[in-house]
């Protein structure tokens, strides 16, 4: 349910002539054309709006106009948009076309564009003026922006306004430009919306599309209040069904009126609107907080936004005001998913089992390990894929979240098909997460055998890994500083486990994009840089969400056939004995000085053909060395 609260109650009768016609607000299906979707409102989940995210390559998307502006009149459009900045920059534009099915830059006639303002996150709000850009203001991202055109389609001219405010705006109160020319000038209809992302690692929204074909009308679309109650009647129209009420009864006899329910955000239907079992009364006047007796939010379910309900804080008393003040939680590493249990078949996608989600289902399935029964997770780059695949689980949902100003260790086991996979896999601050732009903590097997690790903008090749050899791999965050070490151990399990963040202690690596928020759940992400047809497997996810945590909560794995160095020691003579399993024919010892290096072949190193490698003494020297047994 949408809700759309007034603080002015005093309404000019220029209100009601308004001619507003909603155009969409993106609460069913809707005509858009192109890779944006529906999407949560960042603010008010509850409110759907239109996501376009830049993932790499330029998003073009439009909505034809059901009813255009005719050549020779003016008309009004309103919108709302948002976006994120990605290193400060952003270029995301939207305005009108007289093409009918829109797909680049010349289609246009008047538009915005919300920019790079020339610093990091100094962004502008600009219009198009004929061939140039002209500045209207500025602005910051990810936050929601009131813009009205009024698009005279006689003199091919566009007047910009816009404002920051929502809730409480009647009217577009900031002149921004008028007269700015139309980017081609037109003698035609103005057919369709035309919006573009032009940023990559960015993400707008759109919401609330209105148009009025009268000519210009500067007021807000929300704002009409025809029987003078009070109440806005699209706000009344969308609780009620009509405009019967005058906000002086109490329709679900919480002893809150409708007038109040309005004025509070709260659902005058509903004695509990957000649904938190506490009543939306108590949460008013401040009793479910033990603490200060300080209201709690009646519309929201969990008022801190520390991943808690309200409810749950006050059963645990711990404060549902404060986020870092959270129920207690048990120490060391919890399961977040080892692909087992109900819903994980065997040969069948694992996305919507468990709480996972995926943007393409059917490239992620539950498989075993080859000669084992151990269910795993496998996510392939499937050769007819067009777009990456997000795949994500809530830690939320598991009370796993790590809160601001806390340190946690995820910790994962991973086995590639190839040194050509693209897969990313970390922490973000996006509880349904999805994009690149959502990671915060981020580690990447990279084509070329590379073990990336994300340092804020940069990515930085620390490591390499061998295909089907299982890697254990811990990601300590620290949600305080927003800054990362991540951890890889070799693949028998008890020696090498080495730091691939490690520049000698000078320069940590951070966040990918700095966080304010706790880390909310987990996201891989199988990227179109894998070569066609290669996988990943990935088990044993675990996470300590109170401390860094480097021990091993599951055995270590082998690779697929079972191969185990099962035991390491030196003989009487100081020879190395080194003895693996199942052992045959066929098999070689390989070393490398600091896991970084590649794994070569042990020249010096003697087979018996069983299962036994031995390197005499002569040939071994005080350097540290790291062995695997691999298969010729």
């Amino acid at each position: 349910m949408k809700q759309f609260i007034i603080s002015s109650l005093v309404l000019s009768s220029s209100f009601l002539q308004a001619q507003w016609a909603l155009v969409d607000d993106m609460e069913d299906n809707n005509d858009w054309t192109g890779a944006g979707i529906l999407a949560p409102d960042p603010d008010s989940p509850s409110n759907q709006v239109y996501s376009i995210e830049n993932t790499g390559t330029r998003i073009v998307t439009y909505l034809p106009l059901a009813t255009p502006i005719p050549e020779g009149t003016t008309g009004t459009l309103f919108f709302r948009f948002r976006s994120s900045a990605s290193a400060g920059q952003a270029d995301w534009v939207i305005g009108s076309s007289d093409v009918a099915a829109p797909s680049n830059w010349p289609d246009y006639e008047g538009y915005i564009r919300f920019s790079d303002g020339g610093t990091a996150n100094d962004l502008d709000i600009d219009t198009r003026d004929g061939d140039g850009f002209t500045e209207v203001g500025g602005a910051e991202p990810d936050t929601w922006i009131n813009v009205w055109l009024v698009l005279n389609n006689t003199a091919d001219t566009t007047d910009v306004y816009y404002n920051t405010i929502l809730a409480d705006a009647t009217t577009a109160e900031t002149t921004s430009l008028t007269g700015a020319e139309f980017r081609n000038g037109t003698s035609s209809d103005l057919t369709a919306l035309l919006a573009i992302n032009n940023e990559a690692s960015t993400v707008t929204y759109i919401d609330d599309i209105y148009l009025d074909l009268s000519g210009e009308n500067l007021t807000h679309p929300f704002a009409e209040d025809r029987d003078n109650d009070g109440m806005i009647d699209a706000w009344e129209i969308d609780t009620f069904g009509d405009l019967s009420r005058d906000g002086t009864g109490d329709l679900d006899e919480d002893t809150i009126s409708d007038f109040d329910e309005y004025t509070n955000g709260t659902n005058p239907t509903l004695k509990d609107t957000d649904g938190d079992t506490i009543d939306d009364n108590i949460e008013l006047n401040g009793s479910a907080n033990p603490f200060d007796n300080a209201p709690t939010h009646p519309g929201i379910a969990d008022s801190d936004g520390d991943g808690f309900d309200d409810a749950e804080e006050g059963a645990a008393s711990s404060d549902p005001n404060d986020p870092l003040n959270i129920p207690a939680r048990p120490p060391g590493f919890q399961l977040v998913e080892n692909f087992e249990g109900v819903g994980m078949t065997i040969g069948q996608t694992f996305s919507g089992i468990n709480g996972w989600n995926a943007s393409n289902a059917s490239a992620i399935s539950v498989t075993t390990e080859e000669g084992s029964s151990d269910r795993v997770g496998l996510l392939e780059r499937l050769s007819d894929t067009t777009i990456s695949n997000g795949v994500s689980k809530s830690l939320d949902d598991l009370k796993l979240q790590i809160i601001k100003g806390s340190t946690g260790t995820l910790f994962f086991q991973i086995l590639s098909s190839s040194a050509g996979v693209d897969q990313s896999i970390g922490l973000s601050d996006v509880a349904e997460s999805g994009g690149f732009s959502d990671y915060e903590a981020q580690v990447v097997l990279f084509p070329g055998g590379n073990l990336r690790a994300r340092d804020a903008a940069d990515f930085r090749d620390q490591a390499v890994f061998a295909p089907d050899t299982w890697m254990n791999v811990w990601i300590v965050a620290d949600n305080s500083a927003d800054r990362l070490k991540i951890y890889v151990e070799s693949p028998d399990g008890k020696t090498g486990q080495i730091e691939i963040t490690d520049d000698g202690g000078v320069d940590p690596f951070n966040f990918r994009n700095g966080t304010s928020d706790r880390l909310s759940s987990v996201l891989l992400i199988t990227a179109l840089g894998a070569e066609a047809d290669s996988f990943v497997l990935v088990d044993n996810i675990y996470l300590d969400p109170v401390s860094e945590n480097l021990s091993t909560p599951v055995r270590s794995k082998g690779t697929p056939a079972g191969l185990v160095i099962s035991s390491s020691s030196l003989n009487e003579n100081g020879d190395l004995i080194i003895t693996f399993t199942p052992g045959g024919e066929g098999y070689f010892l390989a070393g490398s000085s600091d896991l970084s290096s590649p794994f070569v072949q042990e020249v010096d190193a003697s087979y018996d053909d069983i299962d036994t490698f031995t390197i005499d003494a002569d040939e071994l020297t005080e350097a540290c060395r790291f062995y695997r047994v691999e298969k010729r």
